[in-house]
């Protein structure tokens, strides 16, 4: 039997990560997946997605899909284009999987406080 250590992801929680802290702006990964796109899904596709993510943390499994990021090159400011040093280097990961590590973090916060808060007591506490 495997045990979560993480709660059940709700539609709700991917609606207001999508809504607070997806930038409509930001750019894509290779799958081209915006956060307004993520913004405009219809219920369906939230439950879809909310089933989606909580399969990957009750497997601990995350999709190779979501670990491939598309290289870009960005020209530093006041460098010259014609060398390779002016560039640095930008990965753009899929938005699906950047929304699943803040999910993620949002479901160990509490554990991890906890861990903290009751390690910190043992070694407070005198045993004499």
């Amino acid at each position: 039997m495997h045990i979560n250590h993480t709660p059940p992801v709700t539609p709700k929680e991917i609606i207001n990560e999508t809504k607070t802290n997806t930038d409509p702006k930001i750019f894509p990964g290779f799958d081209l997946t915006t956060g307004e796109i993520l913004r405009q899904l219809p219920k369906k596709a939230i439950v879809k997605l909310t089933y989606l993510y909580d399969a990957a943390f009750r497997l601990i499994y995350v999709p190779s899909y979501w670990e491939t990021a598309e290289v870009i090159m960005v020209l530093k400011t006041g460098k010259p284009a014609t060398e390779a040093a002016s560039y640095r280097p930008i990965s753009l990961l899929p938005l699906l999987s950047k929304l699943f590590e803040k999910l993620l973090v949002k479901g160990f916060k509490p554990i991890l406080i906890l861990a903290v808060e009751t390690n910190t007591r043992r070694k407070t506490k005198c045993t004499a």
